[in-house]
Parts: structure tokens; sequence; C-alpha cells
């Protein structure tokens, strides 16, 4: 009844061939057990590959000074909750800052106000569908690593094809025709 479930055994289980031999028939519920281990690193996986639009946030991330005062980054700031891949920092002024990460701080060279990061949204389901395809090729790759070792190497390459085509797609979505020249100085 799971969607997740059934289009991923839509995707493994018609490929099963005698040739794999003694390891068939495998028990449906192995291949479901599997996936719901794997479903939140691939989910991870496909969020942090791309800005994706459906799942781009702005947040607030006020910053403090950090007290050493011997690094050319003295302001440090808290990542967002829910955040998979940071994008952008701004500062007061709404530009960019200059930004590093180390593990969930951000730290800056100017005060932090916000940031613009990809949250991890946990209904893939929900998702665009192209985006939700490459999802679903990335966790049948991660689940016929250990179930169905023969299809490993057919599932990353459709996964590195859906996303591809996905990105592809977001990325002409959340851009204008004139974007690729960029302005007229």
């Amino acid at each position: 009844t799971d969607p997740v479930h059934a289009e991923l055994l839509a995707v493994l289980v018609p490929r099963f061939s005698e040739a794999e031999g003694a390891s068939l028939p495998r028990p449906v519920r192995t291949l479901t057990v599997r996936a719901d281990a794997l479903a939140d690193s691939a989910r991870y996986a496909v969020l942090s590959a791309h800005a994706w639009n459906f799942a781009r946030a702005d947040d607030p991330a006020p910053s403090c000074r950090v007290p050493h005062g011997a690094s050319a980054y003295p302001f440090a700031s808290e990542l967002p909750p829910g955040c998979v891949h940071l994008e952008a920092v701004y500062g007061d002024s709404g530009d960019l800052n200059d930004w590093k990460l180390f593990g969930r701080t951000i730290v800056s060279m100017q005060p932090v106000r916000g940031c613009v990061h990809v949250r991890d949204d946990r209904r893939p389901m929900k998702w665009p569908p192209l985006v939700r395809r490459a999802f679903l090729f990335r966790l049948a790759a991660d689940v016929a690593q250990t179930e169905v070792p023969g299809m490993l190497d057919a599932m990353e390459q459709k996964f590195r094809e859906a996303l591809a085509e996905a990105k592809v797609r977001d990325s002409r979505e959340s851009n204008t025709p004139r974007d690729a020249w960029g302005r007229n100085h």
C-alpha cells in the first residue's frame, strides 16, 4: 500500500532473471524492509544534489561575534533546522557574504542575517515527478547493491540520467531565458 514501495517494486521486481540463480525467488518483504532502511539516505542524496525549486527556503539565521578574534571569519550562526544543502548567506545589507560551513555552523566575514538553503522535504511522493523519479532510481540502486547485485550498474545509470534530466528541467523553470547572459554592465 505504500506508494514508494509500489514504485520501487515496479522498477526492481520485473528485472529478476533465472540467470541470477539460487537467490531467487526473493521475498518482496526483504526488498521493502531494505528500502525503508535506505530511504533517508537516498532522499538526502537527491535533495543535496541540486538547489531544487520546490525545496528552496530563505530563513533567518542571525549570527553572533565569535570571541576568539583570530579568524578572518569572526561571525558564527547555526544552520536552520532541516537544512540539507546551504546555497547562500546574506548579511544585514542584503548582500552575499563570504562564508564557510563547519559541521552545522556557518562562519562569515560579515554579520549574518539569513540564508538560502534546500530544506529536507520528507515526502518524496509530493515532489515534482522528475525529481521523484530520480529518488526512486537512487533508492533502487541502493537496494540493488545488497539485494539484487546484478542490477546495480543499470540502476546507477538510470539514477544519473534521471537526476540530470530533473536538474535541467528545474534549472529551466527557475531562470528566465535571458538569465543565461547575465546583466549588461
